[in-house]
């Protein structure tokens, strides 16, 4: 099947033809005519709308959909019975359905991405994104990180090899591995020893001997660490 293309879209040269048995070519082409020239009437019209109504659906729905989308949607709606002279005008109406339509398939495909996201990133981090989020928003917020972002970095993608610069104590960062592995934020049988040591400095230094710190730490089994109640809030509030 032969296809002419303009900047409007993709469209069957035959298209017309199911349907239309028994009419001549002339005619046909005729119809095709009157199609691209409902097409970029449409166009037209919708640009005239969007002068009034840009801001208003992008600050509503936070995105605006494509002009060619748009087109598309309207001629098909409107049938083979209101083309031509017959075209009506968009509505405001019409304007809000279809940003509807449009945000609903975002949506669904933004919801793809994440989904992507988590199960390259599960190795290390297993719940929300939106939690990753929070608890780098709130490290940084009270000085446990110089950055929010190559913490979030670090936790959520393997091939970062920078490390986070830690600004408390190492038993604080120990502990918060302890917290987001008991919480499950991370696998039960993820290694947060060398994680650490491998991806964290403590004010700039090397991180070494984890795992003799936690062992220390297990002789005394009620001791937590001080100021250990800064990450406790985070966990209790969240």
């Amino acid at each position: 099947m032969k296809k002419k293309h303009s900047k409007l879209g993709t469209y069957s040269n035959d298209g017309l033809s199911i349907g239309f048995n028994g009419f001549s070519d002339d005619t046909l082409d005729e119809m095709r005519k009157i199609v691209l020239e409902d097409y970029e009437n449409i166009e037209i019209d919708l640009q005239r709308q969007l002068l009034r109504l840009d801001d208003y659906l992008k600050k509503t729905f936070g995105a605006l959909f494509r002009t060619e989308d748009f087109v598309k949607w309207f001629f098909d709606k409107k049938k083979i019975t209101q083309w031509g002279s017959n075209l009506p005008k968009i509505n405001d109406a019409e304007l809000i359905t279809y940003s509807r339509i449009y945000i609903n398939e975002l949506n669904e495909l933004t919801k793809d991405i994440s989904i992507q996201r988590i199960k390259k990133t599960s190795i290390i981090w297993i719940k929300d994104e939106a939690d990753l989020m929070k608890l780098s928003n709130y490290l940084y917020t009270n000085s446990f990180i110089e950055t929010e972002k190559d913490f979030h970095t670090i936790i959520s993608d393997p091939t970062f090899k920078q490390r986070v610069n830690w600004l408390k104590t190492k038993t604080l960062l120990i502990y918060l591995f302890e917290r987001i592995k008991e919480l499950e934020y991370i696998p039960k049988e993820f290694s947060e020893n060398s994680f650490i040591e491998n991806n964290f400095l403590i004010s700039g230094k090397i991180i070494e001997n984890v795992k003799q710190s936690k062992d220390g730490k297990k002789k005394n089994k009620n001791s937590k660490p001080k100021n250990h109640i800064l990450i406790d809030a985070f966990f209790d509030t969240n």
